[in-house]
Order: C-alpha cells, then sequence, then structure tokens
C-alpha cells in the first residue's frame, strides 16, 4: 500500500486519500475467487474446482469485484489507520476512485476524537474526613446478626397473629375488575409481621388470625404503589405462626462467624464497618471529582459522532421497552412527552456519553495511565465473560489478537484507571482511627 495522504477538514474530520496496489488487489482478488467457487456450480467441472479465468467468464470480472472490494478497503482502511494513529469517532464515509488490476484508489472521510481541554483539577485535592464507629454502630450490626440467626419456632398458646410474629401464608390477589395482581400468589410465604414485608393495609386485615384460618380482605393501595388507586380483593389462609427466638450474644454466637469470642467479633465488626464507611465516602467523592472534571472539560462533539450515538441510545431504549414488554408509544405517554422532546432528551444524553468517555482518555493519557499485557488480559477475560462466553480464557486471545478489539479494549482501560486514579491521586485520609476514644 502507497503512503496515505491526510488532509485536515472542518468539525474535527479528515480525508484520507489511499492506494491499493496491485499487488495487493491481485491477493483479494484471489481471496474472493476461493470463496466464490466453492458456491458455484459450473457445468463441466466440479465444485469449487472451477479455475479463476472461467469463473469470472461464468459470473462476470464485476461479480469477483464485488466480493473481493469490501475486505480490500476494509484492511487498507485499517493500515491506514495504524499509519496516521488517527483515532475515528465516527463511521468512515469511502469513495471508491478508481478501481483495476492494477490498483485501487479512495478516499475516506472521518471524524476523528476533538482535542481535549482538561481543568486544573491537580489543585482539587481534598481530605477525605471519615466518621468514627461507635458502640453504637457495632451493637446495631450484632442485633442484625442475631435476627438474621434466629430460630422460628411454632407459637404454643392458641393465640390469633400479632404485630413480631412471622406468619406463614398461602394467598391470592385480584383487582377490582377480577384480574389476578402481579407476583399476588404464593404459597407458605414467609413474613415478619411490622418488618415492612407486607402492605401495611394487607397486615391490618391478616391480624388476629389463627393459624389454620382463611379470610378474605379488601384494600386500597397506597399513593406510592404501581397500582395506587386500585382496590385489591385477597383470599388469605394462615397456615401458621411462629416467632423468633434470637441466640445469646456470647462465644458460641461469634464462633457462628469465624471469631473465637464476642470482643473479636466486635472488633471485625468496627473494622469491617470502618472499610465500608471509608470506601462508600471515598466513592462518594470520586464520583463528585469526575463529576466537576466533565463539566468543566472543554471539548467540541462533531456532529456524526453525536448523531451516531444518538442511535445507540435510541437502540438501548427499545432494547429495554421490548425486554419490559412496552410499546414506544406507551413509554411516550407514561414519560408525557412527544418525539421530538425525547429526542432532545436522547441527544443530551449522547452528548454527555461521548464527552465523558473523552475526557475520561485525555486524563489517562496525561497520567499516562497505560495498561500492560497483564491488565488487558485481565480486562479482555471480563469482556468475554460479559458476553456470555463459557471458554474465558481462549475467548480473551481471541479478543486480544484482533487489532481494532484490542484498541477499544485499552480505551475501556483507560477510561476505568482515570476514575480510579482520581478517588487515589485527588483524596488523602485524615489522620484517625476511625474509632471514638476509649473504644
Amino acid at each position: 500500500m502507497s503512503p496515505v495522504t491526510v488532509e485536515s477538514l472542518p468539525d474535527h474530520r479528515v480525508r484520507l486519500e489511499v492506494e491499493i496496489e496491485a499487488e495487493e488487489v491481485q491477493k483479494g482478488l484471489d481471496k474472493a475467487y476461493r470463496r466464490l467457487v466453492k458456491d458455484v456450480r459450473i457445468p463441466g467441472f466440479r465444485k469449487g474446482k472451477a479455475p479463476r479465468g472461467v469463473l469470472e467468464r461464468y459470473l462476470g470480472k464485476e461479480a469477483l469485484w464485488d466480493e473481493a472490494l469490501e475486505d480490500l478497503l476494509d484492511e487498507a482502511y485499517r493500515k491506514a489507520l495504524k499509519e496516521t494513529g488517527l483515532d475515528p469517532v465516527s463511521r468512515p464515509k469511502v469513495e471508491v476512485h478508481t478501481r483495476s488490476d492494477d490498483g485501487v484508489r479512495f478516499s475516506v472521510e472521518v471524524e476523528v476524537r476533538p482535542p481535549v481541554t482538561l481543568p486544573p483539577y491537580g489543585e482539587w485535592k481534598e481530605t477525605l474526613e471519615v466518621p468514627p464507629v461507635t458502640e453504637e454502630d457495632v451493637q446495631k450490626v450484632l442485633d442484625e446478626l442475631r435476627q438474621q440467626t434466629a430460630t422460628l419456632l411454632p407459637v404454643e398458646e392458641d393465640r390469633g397473629l400479632q404485630t413480631g410474629d412471622v406468619a406463614i401464608l398461602d394467598f391470592e390477589g385480584w383487582d377490582q375488575e377480577g384480574q389476578p395482581l402481579p407476583g399476588g400468589k404464593e404459597v407458605n410465604y414467609q413474613a415478619e409481621i411490622g418488618a415492612g414485608i407486607l402492605l401495611p393495609a394487607f397486615e391490618e386485615g391478616i391480624l388476629g388470625m389463627k393459624a389454620g384460618e382463611e379470610r378474605e380482605i379488601t384494600f386500597d393501595f397506597p399513593e406510592d404503589h404501581a397500582l395506587a388507586g386500585k382496590k385489591a380483593r385477597v383470599r388469605v389462609k394462615l397456615q401458621a405462626i411462629k416467632v423468633k427466638r434470637l441466640p445469646e450474644p456470647d462465644d458460641d454466637f461469634a464462633q457462628r462467624f469465624g471469631q473465637p469470642d464476642m470482643d473479636k467479633l466486635r472488633e471485625d465488626i468496627r473494622e469491617s464497618l470502618l472499610k465500608e464507611r471509608r470506601q462508600a465516602l471515598r466513592e462518594e467523592a470520586r464520583q463528585r471529582l469526575q463529576r466537576r472534571l466533565i463539566d468543566e472539560a472543554q471539548v467540541e462533539i462533531p456532529p456524526r459522532a453525536l448523531e451516531e450515538e444518538v442511535e445507540q441510545v435510541r437502540h438501548e431504549l427499545f432494547h429495554e421497552l421490548e425486554h419490559a414488554g412496552l410499546t414506544f408509544e406507551d413509554y411516550l405517554e407514561e414519560r408525557q412527552m412527544d418525539e421530538a422532546q425525547l429526542r432532545q432528551e436522547m441527544e443530551q444524553a449522547a452528548r454527555q456519553r461521548l464527552k465523558t468517555r473523552w475526557v475520561l482518555e485525555a486524563l489517562a493519557e496525561k497520567e499516562n495511565l497505560e495498561p500492560g499485557e497483564a491488565d488487558l488480559y485481565r480486562w479482555a477475560v471480563t469482556a468475554a465473560w460479559e458476553a456470555g462466553s463459557s471458554r474465558l480464557e481462549e475467548s480473551a486471545q481471541v479478543l486480544l489478537q484482533d487489532e481494532v478489539y484490542r484498541k477499544n479494549l485499552v480505551k475501556s482501560w483507560k477510561r476505568q484507571r482515570a476514575r480510579e486514579w482520581l478517588g487515589e491521586a485527588l483524596l488523602e485520609e485524615a489522620p484517625s482511627t476511625g474509632s471514638p476514644e476509649g473504644v
């Protein structure tokens, strides 16, 4: 392939003038011949055995060119990008100027990633204040652990259901039109009364029931419910009433959680709470820094890249609607908007996605955040897993060997590493044990 000519155009576009030499053209035509000949029956030849000249006369030279050209252009375009180091952000517009056995000359117009002006983020360093873990915090977790490991025992006395009991229920519900309620039928359903598992009106209707009793109750769905404004009719049978027996907070209890005694369990809980608190505050601060970075960075969004991203946002929306069993019209009615308003919203989302992507990549490049082979391999394994591959290592190697996919993996890794870097380089923790004095 001859050297590529690059011409800069407005709106962050470039035009590449590319020539494919005769030798490469012949290789491409030979590949096309080998593909075509497998599927064409030519009188006097076994399938797949007709010489190229015979195939050309039978199908016409144009058929061979149609088969070869796309691969020739694609390969030449990839080589041109590698030679020039350009970073396209939209699909290429290709125009073939000349085409013959002596060579192919074509041009490609494409948008490239625009320059990003980053704000002075180095001045944004923050000190992370982690509140101490109190004895009340530790005790609350201990109480939750006791609740989670409680034993359910049948009620011995002859009495009705009351707050604090655990009810074992069979129920089936309908709305006022007689239609079954979504998720409104259960068998041996277990719920603690007063714990917020059941709707308050439902609980009120079953309080006082005895084991084995059946009852039909009606109630209105609350205003914050998905079925607000509708009435429910529910047939309930109380199979059993049980009460919780909480374990004693002793050393035997501590050993259930891998600690030798209660002091060690309390210490472990305190350290875990402190770690969770630190991680949550650091992540909150990191997200705040990222939002500020994106908001204050300056970058122009090329029009074609924006349009393609809008289409991607639209595609994702339709996929979600299909999964949820909703039509596009239902969605517009639910959102109380028309297509023009939705288009404006999608354009704003697409613009923000592109800006976020490019700003994070620019940050990674400025801070020299580059992946090693081990980093890329782990990233490729994750990508293979997300794609549902059952052979992760093999799939990861295939991804890494594909030049385009490898480049996209590098970008993805850089964006994630830039996010992490914000939380590492711009945040420092104030000196503290994280525990109140005397604990």
